[in-house]
């Protein structure tokens, strides 16, 4: 496939601040929840942010994902990310999306009630870990689709996020599995869906072939 491609930004789980290298890349671990968005044919921006990786990851951290402590940080992490992704002749422009795995899940109705551009996200483990976090996620209004584990907190966790999104019923989908957080045992089922939403809100991959 040739340029110009449609680019989704990726915003990791919480680990990510507990490694202090991502070893240009290769020691994300990470893949199996974006690579194959890479293989459809669209370009996976994976930003090192603040305070992961070599920019501060260390193996004794607990992370705090409070919003007050450092997701803002991150966030303009993320908001850059997008910056420099518009400044490419081989990305379009108009068709930028967001994934985020379990911190990066928690967080998204948080960056996309800021950040405008995101033309849809998908938010792999997430739900309502933060309460400072509920009145950004009342002010979401981006198309949004929530892959959950069934023994990740459903009723607690979960099912208040996707209540309290301001997308419209039609434009979020909440797909729940037979397992846990690191929703295991469903890679198949998850690729289909998260390929699925994507196609919906930024148009097929030029000559993808599902």
């Amino acid at each position: 496939m040739r340029p110009p491609w449609q680019a989704v930004v990726f915003w990791p789980g919480a680990y990510a601040g507990q490694v202090d290298s991502s070893q240009d890349g290769r020691n994300t671990l990470d893949g199996s929840y974006w690579d194959y968005l890479v293989q459809d044919g669209r370009a996976v921006l994976y930003p090192i942010l603040k305070g992961t990786f070599e920019r501060g990851g260390k193996a004794d951290r607990v992370p705090d994902t409070s919003l007050s402590h450092c997701c803002l940080f991150q966030a303009k992490d993320i908001f850059r990310s997008v910056d420099y992704l518009e400044t490419r002749s081989d990305i379009q422009k108009d068709r930028i999306g967001y994934l985020g795995l379990s911190w990066g899940g928690i967080t998204g109705p948080f960056v996309c009630a800021v950040e405008k551009r995101f033309k849809v996200e998908v938010l792999l483990g997430g739900g309502v870990f933060d309460r400072e976090l509920m009145g950004f996620i009342r002010r979401c209004s981006t198309p949004t689709q929530m892959v959950n584990g069934l023994q990740d907190g459903y009723a607690t966790n979960q099912a208040p996020m996707f209540r309290s999104l301001a997308t419209p019923a039609d434009q979020k989908r909440h797909v729940v599995f037979e397992s846990d957080h690191a929703l295991q045992g469903f890679r198949k089922e998850i690729v289909k869906v998260n390929l699925e939403w994507f196609d919906r809100y930024l148009g097929p991959v030029r000559g993808s072939v599902k």
